[in-house]
């Protein structure tokens, strides 16, 4: 077929076959990349320039296993390849192939080669196969499938310019792989007329996914439905020959086409995932594992955040020494750039953090964890991919959440508004290693072992119980005889490249900043204002002129200024006591929880315009957000307001608070029914704030 100058060119593989990587070498996007299913769960788009004529719209779609679509990210991917309407129906099919799997890749392959889309196999991970034994004979491989082949490395880059030249000049329709129509028989013909359809292998999906399509009329369903009826269709059964059919192709063609010897690295491997997935030393590297990361994360982030807050605290000085005295001065100085202090002290310790976890997944360990967990995790009704967000930053419970409503299984409906939240994901993470490195002291046991490590491992596993215990409760108020099975395999360990680390890194930081950027200021300004202005506020033109002849730059407007008691955000703060004092915290920590329902990140920001705000010298380190929080005093108890009772307490209820209206309000817009998220709102509220005063009351 002739290329157009802005083709529509799809990606499409199996999980780990390295299409993301693919995606991100052809548009120069930055996108996630993991070793773990789930990664992509929508399509994504960029442009990629093919030659000085040709610019490619580039589609991602999420990685799949066979064209029937048994979960969301498959349903996306057959619903744009299954109908040449849809807007993103592709011009040119590029089909990404994991060279050490490639059994197991071509049933897709020769599934979607079937749709009648041109097609051109881009052959990836060719050194993984060999370091697994296995020898791929590329011109055999071309001769058997009747496509135009490619070896790529999609991390590297190698094959690249090939495979922008390939997409440059016309591909070629090839015959189909299997024959459908002596399966079928002659549903497939009026399916065709009534669709105007003339390849039959998409006749043949309308039949048989028509019903779960998310494309086709209502209509159009029940005509499919009663089509089904009338020829006695057995969608099933048929899908079992047609696999079995097609295995039969493919067992052919790989043994034409590869090699296999034994490889002394790939045994070596096969004894360490002995040991990795070990029903019980799996158990003990992954806890050792989370170990050393928390401590690690601590020992190396808390030196270079004293830095960076001794450098915010002289910058605040400085500008408050510079800009004359007012409003602006005291907006700057004791509300934005205190809030921006009170995050951004903090990012070392991420670092660590998303360098450690980019590593651990670009190797392929995050698979095995989910092996490791399933047939544990299956006693409390959950799957080992509820593992996954223990440690992985990519994690969310809003996609699993938004996903629910087209579950057919009301267990999981059920456990992704009550069960997915209460697990760990990148939400919260920031806030447990912010909240500890606060107000946890960092003191060693031994030496070596840092009690803020300890913490956050017992934070992760605090969550963890609560998750499945709450769970295993849910299973006997929902009863339910459908099962979820885990299907996946083990990706091969790889070696991680810089680069992807680099960008993977870069990306989760930068993420990270703009959302508290967003958020923190917008907030620092509010507090600000309530802080700084009050029902009793006076203001006398001569003290005015007074305060401005006898104090320096910075100081006038803190005197005129209400007291901090007598300001709006105290009056507020004294409206939420009596709620929040059988937690442990006093009003700033009240006000700082209250506004942290903007965002996680908010709290921390909004304790620091808070204490700006309270008597200080006028040197730097008294501006520094860690030595006002150490030094506070609470005025009605004379103690530190950050016992450990109430950090625990402030700890266990970030564990389990929802926070975010903005998720409140996607789930609202986007869920299958109004009262879902409204229930896990009130459900998870009550949740925090009762095991928070139990946690509180236990340790006081």
């Amino acid at each position: 077929m002739p290329v157009k100058s802005n083709p529509k060119i799809a990606l499409i593989g199996n999980p780990n076959s390295g299409k993301s990587s693919l995606f991100n070498r052809l548009t120069g996007l930055s996108q996630k990349v993991g070793n773990f299913p789930g990664v992509t769960v929508e399509k994504r788009t960029g442009s990629c320039r093919l030659d000085e004529y040709i610019t490619a719209k580039i589609i991602d779609l999420p990685g799949i296993y066979s064209i029937y679509a048994r979960c969301n990210e498959e349903r996306v991917a057959v619903d744009i390849l299954g109908h040449p309407q849809h807007e993103y129906f592709p011009d040119i099919l590029v089909f990404i192939a994991d060279a050490s799997n490639l059994k197991r890749n071509l049933l897709l392959f020769t599934q979607v080669k079937d749709l009648g889309v041109p097609v051109v196999l881009a052959l990836n991970m060719l050194d993984v196969a060999e370091q697994a034994g296995i020898k791929v004979d590329v011109e055999k491989l071309h001769e058997e499938l009747g496509v135009q082949v490619v070896p790529v490395n999609a991390r590297s880059g190698e094959g690249l310019e090939d495979l922008k030249y390939l997409l440059s000049n016309p591909v070629k329709l090839h015959k189909p792989s299997y024959n459908v129509e002596p399966l079928a028989g002659k549903i497939i013909t009026e399916v065709k007329e009534k669709f105007n359809i003339e390849n039959s292998y998409q006749a043949y999906q309308f039949i048989q996914q028509g019903d779960s399509s998310t494309i086709l009329s209502s209509e159009e369903k029940e005509y499919l439905h009663k089509l089904k009826i009338k020829h006695h269709f057995n969608s099933p059964g048929l899908q079992a020959k047609e696999t079995i059919g097609r295995y039969k192709l493919i067992n052919e063609i790989v043994q034409q086409a590869t090699t296999q010897s034994q490889s002394g690295f790939r045994l070596l491997l096969s004894k360490v995932d002995k040991w990795l997935t070990h029903p019980v030393w799996g158990y003990a590297i992954f806890v050792g594992l989370l170990f050393i990361i928390f401590q690690s994360i601590f020992a190396i982030g808390n030196y270079p955040m004293h830095l960076l807050d001794e450098g915010f605290a002289r910058a605040t000085h400085q500008l408050q020494e510079l800009i004359p005295d007012g409003l602006l001065n005291s907006l700057l100085t004791k509300g934005v750039l205190p809030a921006l202090a009170g995050i951004f002290v903090f990012i070392p310790h991420l670092l660590v953090f998303y360098v450690i976890v980019a590593l651990l997944e670009e190797s392929g360990y995050m698979s095995r964890i989910i092996l490791l967990m399933d047939k544990f995790m299956r006693m409390f009704g959950l799957t080992g991919r509820s593992a996954v967000p223990l440690l992985s930053n990519a994690a969310c419970g809003v996609p699993a959440l938004l996903a629910s409503r087209s579950c057919s299984n009301w267990r999981e409906k059920m456990n992704g508004i009550f069960i997915t939240p209460l697990v760990n994901c990148s939400g919260r993470l920031p806030v447990y290693i912010i909240l500890i490195a606060l107000f946890v002291p960092f003191q060693t046991l031994g030496g070596l072992i840092n009690i803020q490590g300890l913490v956050l491992l017992g934070m992760y596993f605090f969550s963890f119980i609560a998750a499945i215990l709450s769970s295993w409760l849910l299973k006997f108020f929902t009863k339910c005889r459908e099962q979820d099975h885990l299907l996946m395999e083990l990706p091969y360990f790889t070696t991680p490249y810089w680069k992807d680390i680099y960008h993977i890194v870069k990306n989760n930081i930068a993420g990270f900043s703009l959302h508290a950027i967003r958020t923190v200021i917008p907030v620092s300004v509010i507090f600000w204002a309530l802080l700084n202005f009050g029902p009793s506020e006076k203001r006398d033109q001569e003290n005015i002129t007074t305060y401005q002849s006898q104090l320096g730059p910075g100081q006038a407007f803190q005197h005129l200024a209400p007291d901090l008691e007598d300001s709006y955000a105290s009056y507020i703060g004294e409206f939420i006591e009596p709620v929040i004092k059988p937690l442990g915290f006093d009003w700033p920590i009240g006000l700082a929880v209250l506004s942290s329902f903007a965002a996680r990140e908010v709290f921390v920001g909004s304790l620091a315009t808070i204490y700006s705000h309270e008597p200080a010298s006028t040197s730097y380190p008294a501006y520094s957000i860690i030595e006002r929080i150490e030094s506070r005093i609470n005025p009605h108890t004379d103690e530190t307001p950050y016992a450990l009772a109430t950090v625990i307490s402030l700890l266990v209820f970030y564990a389990f608070a929802m926070q975010y209206f903005n998720v409140l309000s996607r789930l609202l817009k986007n869920g299958a029914s109004w009262w879902a998220p409204l229930l896990q709102l009130v459900y998870m509220t009550g949740l925090a704030y009762i095991s928070a005063f139990a946690v509180y009351n236990l340790l006081s």
